[in-house]
């Protein structure tokens, strides 16, 4: 995501690029994380795919003239979002700090929902589902710190 606060990634944790994800619509960065694209399909030279520019720290764009190649070895999954400087990525698991009204509780992360927050489910300390599939949490509001039982 692209207008998060300055924060501290660490960019070695970019899931490598995976062409069944790709294929099925998530979308992708570079090893930067400062552009997001949408995979289109491989290039006639094999190592290179075809890409559409989605969005980019650097400027506005326009997506429909925006279609390149890229190397594939350039490429990382795009995150939903970052949490104490690791990317959150669809079904990574994560917890409500204690700066929330339920810390400990469970937050299984789905989708992106807004630049500081994601769509996902939540579980009570003792396991119960809080009602309704899509939960949104702010990112501050979430640690990777599973809580000592």
């Amino acid at each position: 995501m692209q207008n998060e606060p300055n924060i501290q990634k660490d960019l070695t944790l970019l899931r490598p690029f995976d062409l069944e994800k790709a294929m099925n619509g998530e979308l992708l960065t570079d090893v930067f994380n400062e552009t997001i694209y949408k995979y289109l399909g491989h290039s006639k030279r094999g190592k290179n795919v075809v890409i559409q520019v989605i969005s980019s720290v650097y400027d506005i764009v326009d997506t429909i003239i925006n279609i390149n190649e890229y190397e594939l070895t350039r490429l990382r999954m795009n995150p939903l979002g970052w949490v104490e400087n690791k990317p959150v990525y669809p079904e990574d698991v994560l917890y409500w700090n204690n700066k929330t009204s339920r810390p400990g509780s469970k937050f299984i992360a789905k989708s992106t929902k807004y630049d500081y927050g994601i769509n996902g489910h939540s579980y009570c300390t003792n396991g119960i589902s809080y009602e309704g599939e899509n939960q949104w949490m702010t990112l501050g509001d979430l640690t990777w710190n599973k809580p000592k039982s």
